[in-house]
């Protein structure tokens, strides 16, 4: 046979390299169980503390807890609320007097427009009777 019989043979080859990584993944595993159990009874213990955290934290302790601050927040945001509303109120009663401001200033200044266009025409009256005659 020839020198390069073993590369007609690849599936063999790929098989004997599969069985080589195996072997070495095998051995590594039974190094570290004792290190993988180790870590999942740390895992574990940090996940029962975390979830102990967490709930700690959703529940009401009286002040200090996400949970009450949430309820602060929302006491606040509804009192300022309430404050925008009642501002709003006093700006729309601020609005109807400046209308209403506006309206009685229009109706004055009709009234005296017409007051001084009477007077200008008295005057006019006045000034054509009493005027002296021209001069030629």
């Amino acid at each position: 046979m020839s020198d390069t019989i073993w590369w007609h043979d690849l599936s063999g080859l790929a098989t004997l390299i599969a069985a080589v990584g195996s072997a070495i993944a095998a051995v590594r595993a039974s190094r570290h169980a004792g290190d993988a159990a180790a870590m999942s009874d740390r895992t574990a213990k940090r996940a029962a503390a975390t979830s102990e955290t967490v709930t700690r934290e959703l529940s009401h302790n009286h002040g200090s807890s996400l949970k009450d601050a949430v309820a602060r927040i929302e006491t606040e945001i509804a009192g300022q609320a309430r404050l925008i509303e009642a501002i709003d109120d006093k700006v729309d009663a601020v609005g109807h007097q400046v209308g209403e401001i506006r309206a009685d200033a229009h109706a004055a200044h009709q009234h005296y427009d017409s007051e001084l266009a009477g007077l200008r025409e008295r005057v006019w009256d006045c000034q054509t009777k009493h005027a002296a005659p021209k001069r030629q």
